[in-house]
């Protein structure tokens, strides 16, 4: 699919859906994928200088069938998308540290930096040719901009589109985006606030609508095309999980919670969702997991240490609060809602564990951590440090 960023500045209205007509696998990808990660490849890939993969991986054949028919990509092909990702990575741990020295002061913020950069699931996960190293990054930059929004509304929208299209997930912030555009202290009324709620909505519809293609001639049809698709995906990979592996179906609101509890804080990093091809990649797995780096804060005591000091976090914000001014006061609600809006919909929509689907929560967890280290007089922060 990177070969739609050429195909974006050659002929774009070519990658627009049309109803009615014979769905082709990319036409597929297209209605069930977010856009970004798969631009930011065809990107990298032009840069290097390699050619797109022709030859889709089909997962319902093992490895040696997938390598004769041409679906492996070369060693530079896959140096460049991981390249990519990694860049993009990289470049959230900035805005991180910025956010956590807004919301808990400079402590915060190098804490917060700390843990995001050294986790090992943004080690494992924001490395790889998918779509978490362009989410990590769009969501580390939203989480900044949440914060200044009422000063930058157009920029905060325009976060919070590229948020949402590295993986649609991460939508579930929006609302909190675009409070933080409207709210402001000290409140100046009601006409500049439904202006920034408009440049705010503004930006979002119009970065959000350049960037998927697939809705130009069609978009009110295409979305219900691209909500049936999703329904009939999740479905699927419903049915075939329970079938292979009914430990990872999670029925139930209980399940769920110790799901997500269990792959972020618990689990080692996954370099599989499912184990079609373990054999394959044992030997790789074994050397990556054998270093302390890739592995540590995992397992029940490095995950009781880890959700230990994400809770100390919250608790020490809330008793900061108290000595802030109502501008910081008004950057720990907003994280609160941004966070309690993400997890909400990580467990009202993934009914299986898998851990990659949870990597939204990376940058708000390692800010709840990083506030544990935040300060203690005064309001210790001023207006200035949201910039």
């Amino acid at each position: 699919m990177a070969s739609d960023w050429e195909t974006f500045w050659r002929a774009p209205l070519s990658l627009a859906w049309e109803p009615g007509q014979p769905e082709t696998r990319a036409e597929e990808y297209r209605l069930l994928n977010a856009p970004l990660a798969k631009l930011v490849f065809g990107a990298a890939l032009g840069l290097a200088g390699e050619p797109v993969p022709v030859v889709d991986w089909d997962w319902t054949k093992n490895w040696e069938e997938n390598v004769a028919a041409g679906a492996m990509p070369s060693e530079n092909a896959l140096l460049a998308g991981r390249l990519a990702s990694t860049l993009l990575t990289l470049t959230a741990l900035p805005f991180i540290y910025m956010t956590g020295r807004a919301l808990g002061g400079e402590h915060s913020g190098l804490a917060a930096a700390v843990l995001f950069g050294l986790h090992p699931l943004a080690l494992l996960h924001g490395r790889r040719a998918m779509a978490e190293g362009a989410l990590l990054f769009t969501l580390a930059l939203a989480l900044w901009l949440l914060l200044r929004a009422e000063r930058a509304p157009a920029r905060a929208g325009l976060a919070g589109a590229l948020a949402t299209l590295s993986k649609f997930t991460p939508a579930a912030i929006l609302p909190a985006l675009a409070l933080a555009a409207i709210w402001r202290q000290p409140w100046g009324g009601g006409r500049a606030a439904a202006g920034r709620g408009l440049r705010f909505g503004l930006a979002l519809g119009l970065a959000g609508a350049l960037l998927m293609p697939v809705l130009w001639k069609h978009p009110i049809q295409g979305l219900q095309a691209m909500a049936a698709e999703r329904r009939e995906l999740l479905a699927q990979t419903v049915a075939l999980t329970r079938a292979a592996a009914p430990g990872r179906v999670m029925d139930r609101a209980g399940e769920r919670a110790l799901g997500l509890l269990a792959q972020v804080f618990v689990l080692p990093p996954a370099v599989s969702d499912v184990g079609n091809y373990d054999v394959q990649l044992a030997d790789s797995r074994a050397a990556y997991l054998a270093a302390l780096p890739h592995r540590w804060g995992r397992g029940l005591a490095g995950g009781a240490l880890l959700l230990g000091l994400l809770l100390f976090g919250a608790i020490r914000a809330a008793l900061l609060a108290r000595r802030m001014d109502a501008a910081g006061r008004r950057r720990l609600v907003l994280l609160a809602l941004a966070s309690a809006l993400q997890a909400g919909a990580l467990l009202a929509s993934i009914p299986i564990a898998y851990q990659r689907y949870y990597l939204p929560l990376l940058p708000m967890t390692a800010l709840w951590m990083g506030l544990a280290f935040g300060r203690a007089q005064g309001d210790g922060i001023d207006n200035k440090q949201s910039d």
